[in-house]
């Protein structure tokens, strides 16, 4: 995601590179974490306010602040980019800022800090692993102040520890995501899946349907067309599976070439539309991708209506419900078995 910044500096607008919606929150502990840093960081260089600033879309905010009376920065707090605040050219230029006095220089001296008394600053920009920007860590005082060079090595070091602290969070994230996600496909994972069919099983929203699709011909199409178009093969399955269910539902592969989903609250009349979904979008494929012998997906479903029925039980009746339309897709001949 893209903003643009202006640098009073340079009088310019610049584009940078924002926090993506996909990137995680902040948690409780680093927030206090964090919270510790800037008041360390107010209280030994001995300036009214220091802040965590993030960039938004159309604004900057004020993150946290530190927690001296003399701070004149409300938590949550934001103006607008583009009136030129001093963290906008600290993210423009990807570099530490250092203003002993606004008032000596004519491109700042009407800056919107300036009306908070706060005329002097210096600040360093945050960014993410992948180089995103975060916003910028800052001291800001309402008198002339030179930062010594003690004392900028200190602020790099503090947003060198919240940068860090953005790597970990990131890779938290990812760690968290695969362990119940399929890497290929996106979809739940077995582990994922089976979690969840023990924590409904408690539950007293019935029905319950679960259902098993099973990837026909997969080494037909390893062997003859290769092992990146068999992964491309079970890709396109997973993609008409997932665009055949609804949001509700829990969509796992469970397998090499075996899917599972938990559809929650769904009787057998609203199964069989999922069903015939999943068929239809299956037929118009094998019909489109004719190099590949007569795509085919086996299906399998039980509802749980009595809650003296375990999940478990339901997934078995499933497994064998699809095992038998899988027979019997094979006797017609509707796809090819070595």
């Amino acid at each position: 995601m893209e903003t643009k910044v202006f640098l009073r500096s340079d009088n310019t607008n610049k584009k940078v590179s924002i926090s993506s919606p996909n990137k995680p929150e902040i948690s409780e502990k680093f927030l206090s974490k964090w919270q510790k840093i800037i008041d360390l960081a107010a209280k030994i260089i001995e300036v009214p306010a220091a802040l965590i600033m993030r960039i938004n879309k159309d604004t900057m905010e004020v993150l946290l602040k530190s927690q001296n009376e003399t701070n004149p920065y409300p938590v949550g707090g934001k103006e607008s980019l583009g009136s030129g605040l001093y963290c906008e050219t600290v993210i423009g230029k990807d570099r530490a800022l250092s203003i002993d006095n606004a008032l000596n220089y004519r491109e700042w001296e009407d800056n919107p800090d300036v009306k908070l008394d706060m005329i002097s600053y210096f600040g360093f920009p945050i960014k993410w692993s992948d180089s995103e920007s975060f916003g910028t860590i800052c001291v800001l005082d309402n008198k002339t102040n030179e930062l010594s060079q003690t004392q900028e090595d200190l602020m790099e070091q503090f947003k060198n520890v919240i940068e860090n602290d953005l790597e970990l969070i990131v890779a938290k994230k990812e760690l968290e995501y695969l362990s119940f996600h399929d890497e290929m496909t996106g979809l739940y994972n077995r582990r994922y899946f089976e979690n969840e069919m023990q924590r409904l099983d408690s539950s007293r929203k019935l029905p319950v349907t679960i259902m098993i699709a099973d990837l026909e011909n997969l080494k037909y199409v390893n062997d003859n067309f290769g092992h990146c178009e068999g992964d491309n093969y079970i890709i396109k399955a997973a993609e008409m599976i997932k665009e055949s269910t609804r949001s509700e539902d829990i969509v796992a592969r469970i397998g090499g070439d075996e899917f599972a989903f938990i559809l929650p609250q769904t009787n057998s009349n609203e199964a069989q539309k999922i069903y015939q979904r999943i068929k239809e979008k299956e037929n118009k494929y094998s019909k489109k991708e004719k190099s590949i012998n007569a795509f085919s997906i086996s299906i399998g479903y039980s509802v749980k209506n009595k809650k003296e029925s375990t999940l478990e039980e339901i997934f078995k009746e499933a497994d064998r419900e699809m095992y038998a339309n899988k027979a019997a897709n094979k006797r017609n001949g509707d796809f090819n078995i070595d």
